[in-house]
């Protein structure tokens, strides 16, 4: 027993020594090398200027570099000194430009666990010479990992610059678009240098879930122009269905341009073919005024006859509607009484119509308006294509006044009266108004007129006759004196 216990603690020691060897193999993985000058990781993983590739003008360029620089661990780090070198040639597979370049320094700045900071340089570089050149960017120091702790790239130079940059595409892409129709595009461009008789293809590409599904081009030769904006028409845009779709536009190609990377704008258009109508209200005609208790329901009194009653209806869909709906007048016990009378309207997207009906008859009623039923089939909610509201209708006074003049309001003889007459809401549309003198004379019809009486006190009458017949009178009292002009002569002295 002692024996096999004496191997099994052997077996342990052996063990534990095991375990140790690998835990101290791993942590050495993880440490720092020894070669590192700083603690920490920063790494260069990109550049903004100059743009990588891109082509840039050899004798009104000044290129500011720009560095993106992130921190691959949790900690913070301090600022960390950087700089930058360019050199003419294609040095990428070098790790510094040769000889003795173009270069700049400063610090990037402290930079928080896992964020990145853009780096910018004071110091500029004025290419003085055509041709490709590199730039690299650096750490003074090399950290825990040397790999990402310098970047360099290509970029062009040339004399003159030939390029046509795009300002802004002219398309409103905040609007809801159909699909199948035709819309008008146009880009403004900024042209640099641009040489005669170059060609430059001009279109859009529409991509709808990753894939291209409409696209067109048409190629021109645009003016010759050195610093000059320039607008053109691109093709129309036609989406081939409804959905969301991705439009890249612009200069699509053009041998004559130095520059692809500002040539096209990317955008969003939603293209959208429900169809949407809806009867929003049913209203007097007149305005908002009685209203008439039945039964403790307070019902909206309406007038009789001509311009009584208002439907407004709306286009809240995306498609363009050309179509009618019907007005009816039913009894409590849903006996139809008048109509259906319909009414036409043509309605934009956002749009909304209304039609004006007549009320013939009286009492307690139920007012219907409704879109057909073939409308009710294209209308994605057809259950807001009608609308009813119950109201009571009178046969109401007219009261007609007279407003202007005033009573007992004196004129001199040859001026011009105006004479306004007033009507109630309610009145029976349509109403006859004559207007007299005394009673008897006609001197005029309509709501207003203009006339000239002779010297005299006059009883002006204003009669009216609504649509059931009704007859009323309201009546002013004024005066016509004649004046006479006195003019001061002269004294004439005989002896």
């Amino acid at each position: 027993m002692r024996g096999g216990a004496k191997r099994d603690a052997g077996g342990r020691v052996a063990a534990k020594l095991l375990v140790l060897t690998m835990f101290l193999a791993t942590f050495s993985l993880l440490a720092p090398s020894a070669s590192a000058a700083v603690s920490g990781d920063l790494g260069i993983i990109g550049g903004i200027e100059p743009r990588e590739g891109s082509t840039y003008d050899r004798d009104t360029s000044f290129i500011y570099p720009i560095a993106i620089v992130k921190n691959d661990l949790f900690t913070t780090h301090a600022s960390r000194q950087m700089s930058w070198q360019i050199c003419s040639g294609n040095h990428t597979a070098l790790i510094a430009c040769p000889g003795n370049p173009n270069d700049g320094m400063t610090s990037t700045g402290v930079i928080y666990g896992f964020q990145q900071a853009n780096v910018s340089f004071q110091s500029y570089f004025q290419p003085s010479i055509s041709g490709v050149h590199t730039i690299f960017f650096l750490f003074s120091e090399s950290d825990s990992d040397t790999s990402d702790d310098s970047l360099s790239y290509t970029f062009n130079v040339e004399a003159p610059l030939r390029d046509l940059t795009l300002n802004e595409i002219d398309f409103d892409d905040s609007q809801i678009y159909n699909s199948n129709t035709s819309y008008p595009i146009g880009a403004e461009f900024y042209r640099r240098s641009w040489e005669s008789g170059a060609n430059a293809t001009f279109g859009w590409e529409m991509e709808f879930n990753g894939s291209v599904v409409a696209s067109a081009e048409s190629t021109i030769i645009p003016p010759t122009a050195t610093d000059q904006r320039w607008t053109t028409s691109l093709p129309n845009i036609i989406a081939p269905f409804p959905g969301q779709f991705n439009v890249t536009a612009g200069l699509m190609s053009s041998d004559g341009d130095m520059n692809d990377w500002n040539n096209l704008e990317t955008f969003v258009i939603n293209v959208n073919d429900s169809t949407d109508v809806w009867i929003e209200n049913i209203e007097p005609a007149r305005g908002y005024g009685q209203t008439v208790n039945v039964s403790g329901q307070f019902n909206t009194l309406y007038p009789l006859g001509e311009n009584s009653v208002k439907v407004t209806v709306g286009n809240i869909g995306y498609m363009s509607v050309n179509s009618s709906f019907a007005f009816s007048i039913f009894d409590m016990n849903t006996t139809l009484l008048d109509g259906p009378n319909f009414c036409e309207i043509v309605m934009e997207p956002g749009e909304y119509a209304y039609c004006i009906f007549s009320m013939p008859v009286t009492g307690e009623l139920m007012l219907r308006a409704e879109f057909p039923q073939s409308m009710e089939e294209l209308d994605i909610n057809p259950s807001d294509n009608w609308f009813e509201v119950e109201v009571s209708s009178r046969h109401m006074p007219v009261y007609p006044t007279i407003s202007n003049p005033t009573e007992g309001e004196r004129f001199d003889s040859g001026d011009t009266i105006m004479f306004l007459g007033q009507v109630g809401q309610y009145s029976a549309m349509p109403l006859n108004l004559t207007w007299r003198l005394n009673y008897e004379e006609v001197i005029g019809y309509g709501q207003m007129m203009n006339r000239t009486l002779p010297m005299g006190e006059w009883l002006v009458t204003l009669t009216t006759r609504d649509a059931q017949g009704m007859i009323e009178t309201g009546t002013r009292t004024i005066r016509v004196q004649n004046r006479i002009s006195v003019e001061d002569l002269e004294w004439g002295v005989t002896g």
